[in-house]
């Protein structure tokens, strides 16, 4: 398997990405496999060339790091480093030797960050079959997200153009220096002269710039202001889902930003089999040229979802209806699991909040989980009491935290792939309402296990919770919520995923 992300830390690196690349892991390994993984893109040596250094043994996956990688991880570190993202020849050799070494019979390729598109073709040119899920967008946008700025969903990339104006990130060169020191000399050293020197190397690396990049990209730097969490949104035009799918608009190159597309297009067709856990990512995936032949839908599952699902059918009240708009007993308990960036929604269901009349927000309680800084937020609802800050979670939490509600709330403003807080909240019983926008489509039954609301669009969010209020639509109980969910247990998703790469190994 590779990745960027180090399995032992689950969740707390790399969030869902990680956590189902590490529980896939672990269970093909308690199968009986021989699992090795190799991550890259976060390790950096003062010694020179590249190496591959053992990190741990981790319930039973033997982990390793690249280090001195030429490409960096996370996907934005590397935003500039376009010419390395989409050939790194010395690279992929050097990891094809070390896959020969460990006598891989086939390649799972869970992030690509870190690695030169050019990897999946060295592998397959070796010899060895190359299975990848991709968990995001980033073979296809630099931003990871397809998200322009960070808030607003790129719809069209203009051929590389869009991409020139879309982040300020650092330059490659003087990341990697950056790195290389800091990771190798001990923080005593890097006092005094060392500082002094440190500073030298890092201006070197700046000298070097124009080696790293084409010329087109040298004014790719922009300044970003990013809008306050509770005060700004950027309402998604309708339709958007139906854009991102249609038209030959994303094909288009005109730069090296849109060569770096059709690289790495070409990448994931050259690859056996591509598992994109939603029907939306699959089709994005498609319309930005991936060879449909390799393209499968392979729905998630994960053991934390399974207990989640456990822990609802034990509970007393798995067949009652949660709550009814003639009920005066008590408010209507909404429920926000995630964090504070942006694309989460946050600040919209602050708005939201913000906008209901007095009548019907006294009916409510708003049961806020959610890592990240949260002040603004908080300082947003000051003067609204039905809204309680309860502090961020993980996973093995849920099976309890989701008894704290009866209606889940995910008002992503991105175009999310196959969301866990969706799934989470499906799998507990919870019906959901979910942005019209992304992977939640898949999962989402209008009237049956939740609603849709447009995306970024708080006052639409607001009359949604005002119908549930209202009790224009029926909150269902758990147990018909769970039964109405495409929803599928760990065991079997692995089972499948065991078939595909043997299928592969033919």
């Amino acid at each position: 398997m590779l990745g960027w992300a180090c399995l032992s830390l689950q969740e707390r690196e790399g969030t869902g990405y990680n956590l189902h690349a590490s529980e896939l892991a672990s269970a093909l390994a308690a199968r009986g496999h021989a699992v090795t993984y190799l991550r890259s893109g976060i390790d950096y040596s003062l010694r020179p060339g590249m190496q591959v250094r053992p990190r741990e043994r981790w319930r039973g996956v033997d982990c390793h790091d690249l280090v001195n990688s030429p490409n960096l991880a996370i996907g934005m570190f590397n935003f500039r480093n376009v010419a390395a993202q989409v050939s790194s020849p010395e690279q992929s050799a050097f990891i094809v030797e070390w896959l020969r070494g460990q006598r891989a019979q086939v390649v799972h390729v869970h992030s690509l960050e870190g690695f030169g598109f050019d990897l999946i073709g060295a592998i397959r040119a070796a010899g060895l079959p190359v299975v990848v899920t991709p968990h995001n967008y980033f073979a296809l946008c630099p931003q990871v997200d397809l998200l322009y700025r960070e808030v607003a969903v790129c719809d069209d990339y203009e051929g590389g153009e869009r991409c020139l104006h879309c982040l300020s990130t650092p330059d490659p060169a003087r990341e990697i220096w950056s790195r290389r020191w800091s990771q190798s000399t001990p923080g005593l050293v890097r006092d005094g002269i060392g500082r002094a020197l440190h500073r030298g190397v890092v201006g070197i690396a700046n000298r070097s710039e124009s080696l790293a990049m084409g010329d087109d990209l040298q004014d790719a730097s922009v300044d970003i202001v990013m809008p306050e969490p509770a005060a700004c949104h950027t309402a998604n035009p309708a339709r958007l889902n139906q854009r991102v799918l249609e038209g030959d608009r994303h094909l288009r190159v005109l730069n090296n930003y849109g060569h770096r597309r059709a690289a790495g297009s070409a990448a994931l067709s050259a690859a056996c089999a591509v598992l994109c856990p939603s029907k939306f990512l699959l089709g994005v995936h498609a319309a930005m040229g991936v060879a449909r032949g390799v393209l499968r839908h392979v729905p998630l599952g994960q053991p934390h979802f399974d207990a989640i699902a456990e822990a609802s059918r034990q509970s007393a009240f798995d067949s009652r209806v949660p709550w009814t708009a003639t009920d005066s007993s008590r408010p209507l308990r909404f429920g926000f699991f995630g964090s504070t960036r942006y694309n989460k929604g946050l600040g919209v269901l602050t708005s939201a909040i913000l906008a209901l009349d007095p009548p019907t927000r006294a009916r409510c309680h708003f049961h806020i989980r959610a890592s990240g800084d949260v002040s603004a937020h908080r300082a947003a609802l000051s003067a609204v009491p039905q809204a309680s800050f309860c502090g961020g979670y993980t996973p093995w939490d849920l099976p309890s935290a989701l008894g704290d509600f009866d209606v889940g709330i995910v008002p992503t403003t991105g175009l999310e792939n196959s969301p866990f807080v969706v799934l989470e909240h499906l799998h507990g019983g919870k019906f959901t309402v979910a942005s019209e926008l992304g992977g939640p489509t898949d999962f989402i039954k209008p009237g049956i296990n939740g609603l849709f609301a447009p995306a970024g669009d708080p006052a639409a969010l607001a009359e949604v919770i005002r119908g549930l209020v209202r009790g224009d639509v029926s909150i269902p109980s758990p147990r018909d919520v769970r039964e109405a969910s495409a929803l599928r247990c760990f065991g079997n998703y692995v089972d499948e995923v065991v078939g595909i790469l043997g299928e592969a190994c033919g």
